[in-house]
């Protein structure tokens, strides 16, 4: 995973350099596990100690911040929330360490002494003291509208988030588990540190900001799913073509979550706030998710453009309610007031012209020129600047090809489909039938993902049959491939037949999601007689075979040794009871 340095994300740093690093996720289309995480450091903004035995005296300009007794000595330290937050960037926290550097130890007995740590409850400042968050009072004297309670549940909360055990000499780092302080986002306050028993005689001293390394976060980050439900401004029209065949491109502008739905509409839109409804509607649904940047052309999408001018609303929701996204208009340069023919359209309610929306002069094809790369505010104000479209009545315009540079876009992590093959039907005669289950979390699309069962017969290195499938598996479905002369138990569930020959016992199968290998069952290349199996218990021949449960991923690799009995559990031949569930 690469490392990236944000210079920006600590402003207002005490005392030290702003920065963090962040481990990039790589390319969405490796993010599609949901363990999937990156890494976030922080640097402190703020640290103190408060004495109990003074309790009016402040420390927050002190090299070192410390905990022991002579009264209770309690450290404070305090991270910027809104860096925090935008580290975070709306994703959920695997893990949290909080880390401070020691500068020495005292009195500490053999065995080590235990420190707590504890999220604070209270805004404070580096002018904090035992009696106030805030003591204005120069030297020893309390001057705060506010004291606070420094107890347990008062000013710090009443359970500590974890504890650490410091050792005699230690000059390694002290490190604190916190991750439940951030089960409801960034702590607002900071954490304090104190000893467990704050009557016993040894101390800590740990390095302040102001002494040149203060205390660090490091927070492991799962990023959250890529939103399928969109908002205005998170796609833009980059291009059309209205002479035949009609055709038009649009651009994300965010991270498009997989199953995602947009509607296209060449209908215009009411000054009454509905559809005119007298022309088509196109709905586009992407299977994979889609890359901020990332260009999508669609061509003869049935909406009949008119070359005189037209107009193309994206939107989502249904459409006596829509959630409008972006409208192109070419018919005129400007909008009209409301929408009296095929040709005519008020602006989308909740779109603004220029902002998000664009409207040109009638011409019959036509492409955004300008810039590609920027953030997605700076992009979508360009593409819906009409000085920035050019085009031609006579000559097809070729789309934008993308990607766009979008820049400032948060990570996020692509639902996705997961093919697996969970049970193998070779029975009598023409009992033939094998069973899929997306073990994802989005739907299969199988044309979309160009999914195919490939037969390889008798040891051949080429496929004797393929099946490309067609239908739509949900999370946690199944689907079923059967021979078309099988028995009715097994076409009774089958979601799709085939004449094709299909297999024996020794005969391996592949299946295939966009030509990359998301299963097999068999060894291909390899003709094993009559059936694969150890033993005459689990094997390919004249047996139904269920995957174990607890297997969760495919064998993509064809032609490793196969043995049913590794990850298969056996029935009787014509079994069926378990097919398409």
């Amino acid at each position: 995973m690469k490392t990236h340095t944000y210079p920006l994300c600590l402003a207002g740093l005490i005392g030290a350099t702003a920065s963090c690093t962040v481990q990039d996720p790589g390319p969405m289309s490796d993010r599609n596990a949901t363990d999937d995480t990156y890494v976030v450091d922080a640097v402190a903004t703020q640290d103190t100690y408060v004495r109990e035995a003074n309790a009016d005296l402040q420390s927050g300009d002190q090299i070192t911040i410390q905990v022991k007794r002579t009264g209770a000595n309690r450290a404070l330290v305090g991270f910027d929330t809104a860096d925090l937050e935008a580290l975070i960037a709306g994703g959920d926290v695997v893990s949290a360490t909080l880390e401070l550097d020691v500068d020495m130890t005292n009195h500490i007995p053999a065995g080590g002494e235990e420190l707590e740590v504890y999220a604070m409850n209270t805004a404070w400042t580096e002018d904090a003291t035992w009696n106030c968050s805030d003591d204005m009072g120069p030297g020893n004297s309390a001057d705060c509208s506010d004291p606070w309670d420094m107890s347990a549940g008062g000013a710090f909360a009443a359970a500590a988030s974890g504890t650490a055990i410091v050792e005699k000499k230690q000059t390694t780092p002290v490190s604190f588990d916190v991750t439940a302080d951030f089960a409801n986002g960034a702590p607002a306050h900071g954490w304090l540190i104190k000893k467990t028993d704050e009557e016993a005689k040894g101390f800590v001293k740990f390095i302040s900001t102001e002494g040149g390394s203060g205390a660090r976060l490091t927070i492991e980050v799962a990023p959250p799913t890529c939103a399928t439900d969109l908002s205005a401004g998170d796609i833009a029209i980059v291009g059309y073509n209205f002479d035949n065949p009609d055709e038009f491109a649009f651009v994300a502008l965010t991270n498009i979550g997989a199953g995602a739905q947009i509607k296209f509409t060449d209908n215009g839109w009411k000054a009454i706030g509905e559809f005119r409804d007298t022309e088509g509607t196109y709905t586009w649904t992407t299977s994979t998710g889609v890359d901020a940047g990332e260009v999508i052309t669609l061509t003869n999408p049935g909406l009949f453009f008119s070359t005189s001018g037209d107009q193309i609303l994206a939107y989502q929701g249904d459409d006596s309610a829509p959630n409008f996204l972006y409208a192109l208009h070419s018919n005129g340069g400007t909008w009209q007031s409301d929408a009296t023919s095929s040709t005519t359209s008020a602006i989308p309610t909740g779109l603004v012209d220029g902002v998000t929306a664009v409207s040109i002069p009638e011409i019959d094809n036509a492409r955004y020129n300008g810039g590609t790369s920027g953030d997605a505010a700076s992009l979508l104000a360009s593409i819906s600047d009409d000085s920035n479209w050019g085009g031609s009545n006579s000559t097809r315009q070729t789309m934008p090809a993308g990607p766009f540079d979008v820049q400032g876009v948060d990570a996020c992590v692509q639902n996705a489909p997961a093919l697996l093959i969970t049970e193998y039907v070779e029975g009598s005669s023409n009992n033939k039938a094998i069973e899929l289950t997306n073990v994802g979390n989005a739907p299969a699309d199988l044309d979309a993902l160009g999914a195919a069962v490939s037969v390889y017969f008798n040891g051949n290195t080429s496929a004797g049959a393929v099946v490309n499938l067609s239908g739509v598996i949900a999370p946690g479905e199944q689907f079923v491939l059967a021979d078309n002369n099988a028995t009715g138990a097994v076409l009774a569930v089958a979601d799709q037949i085939t004449s094709s020959s299909l297999w024996n016992g020794d005969d391996a199968i592949v299946l295939t999601v966009n030509g990359d290998v998301a299963d097999s069952l068999g060894q291909v290349g390899t003709d094993p007689g009559s059936y694969w199996g150890t033993t005459s218990t689990v094997k390919t021949q004249n047996q139904t075979l269920r995957r174990d449960a607890s297997v969760t991923a495919g064998d993509t690799d064809p032609s490793d040794a196969f043995d049913p009995a590794d990850e298969w559990i056996e029935f009787a031949q014509d079994d069926f009871s378990g097919l398409g569930n």
